[in-house]
């Protein structure tokens, strides 16, 4: 089995964190207070918690200090290309705007929904309040790496039959 490049294995972890963020999108807590429901949000430090006139639900933002960990790594090992450096600060950025939004939600919220499919998205008395969109930026940032990988393996096969043909030809 051949050893993966740089841009192989950049691709591989943007796709297992997409694949995270797909699993933390879906396992949200506040996704599972009913609609409608008035809500009393607050924070304490970078836990969240959404109370209801029945219970309580807390978010804990695990993701985002993961890529702040993997980010944080990278920064201290990898060499060359730092594309993907450059697009975990691009997801960090997204998942604190994501956090500040949600702290402009501290205090009563009338009218509270949470859902979304691939992006969490937070509604309080009828307008959007809050939205993680970082599904989108690995989205992109996987496509980029993808069409990377798909260019260098391209040259690499024509590189391969003009070498064959210039071989065949002497």
């Amino acid at each position: 089995m051949p050893k993966l490049n740089s841009f192989q294995k950049d691709a591989l972890i943007l796709l297992a964190f997409m694949f995270l963020q797909v699993i933390f999108t879906f396992i949200f807590p506040f996704r599972a207070i009913p609609e409608g429901e008035t809500v009393e949000i607050s924070r304490n430090v970078l836990i969240f918690t959404a109370t209801t006139a029945e219970t309580s639900h807390t978010y804990v933002p695990v993701l985002t200090m993961l890529f702040v960990i993997v980010l944080l790594a990278l920064l201290l090992k990898k060499e060359k290309p730092l594309t993907l450096i450059y697009g975990l600060g691009l997801m960090l950025l997204t998942k604190v705007n994501f956090l500040s939004q949600l702290n402009q939600l501290s205090g009563t919220q009338e009218n509270f929904s949470a859902g979304g499919f691939l992006t969490t998205r937070i509604y309080a008395e009828n307008t959007l309040a809050a939205q993680d969109i970082t599904f989108f930026v690995i989205t992109v940032l996987f496509l980029i790496k993808a069409a990377i990988v798909t260019y260098h393996y391209v040259k690499k096969r024509i590189d391969r039959k003009q070498k064959h043909l210039k071989e065949n030809n002497i």
